[in-house]
C-alpha cells in the first residue's frame, strides 16, 4: 500500500496537484491586504506565491506602493525578483519601488509604441 502525504490525498479529492496545494497553503503567509487583492483577481496566484515569501513590513511596503500606482498587477518575473532580494536580506521600501515603478514605466514604453504604430 502506498503511503500519500495530506497534499496529496487533498489534491487528489479536488483533482489539483499536490503541488497546487502546497501553493494555496503557501498564500497563507501572505497579509491581508495582498490576500485580498488574490481573491479579488488583482493579483495573480503564481506572483502571490512568490510574493509570500516576503516578510510582514516587505509585504506591508509593497501594498502600499501598489495603491500609490493603482495597479495591483505584478508579474511573475518581478515577484521572483522581490523574492530573491527579500531572501537576501537587501529588500528596502526604495528597492521595491524601484522594481514596480519600473514595470509600469515598461508596460507604458510598450503600450505607447503600439499606439503610434
Amino acid at each position: 500500500m502506498v503511503k500519500l502525504q495530506s497534499d496529496e490525498i487533498i489534491g487528489n479529492n479536488e483533482n489539483i496537484s499536490s503541488e497546487t496545494v502546497r501553493r494555496y497553503i503557501r498564500l497563507t503567509n501572505l497579509t491581508l491586504q495582498l490576500l485580498n487583492e488574490v481573491d479579488e483577481k488583482k493579483l495573480s496566484f503564481i506572483s502571490a506565491v512568490e510574493l509570500s515569501y516576503l516578510n510582514k513590513k516587505e509585504q506591508d511596503n509593497l501594498h502600499d506602493i501598489l495603491t500609490r500606482e493603482e495597479n495591483f498587477s505584478v508579474p511573475l518575473k518581478q515577484a521572483s525578483m522581490l523574492k530573491s532580494i527579500s531572501q537576501n536580506g537587501e529588500l528596502t521600501y526604495e528597492k521595491i519601488d524601484k522594481i514596480i515603478t519600473q514595470k509600469l514605466k515598461s508596460h507604458l514604453k510598450l503600450l505607447n509604441y503600439h499606439i503610434r504604430r
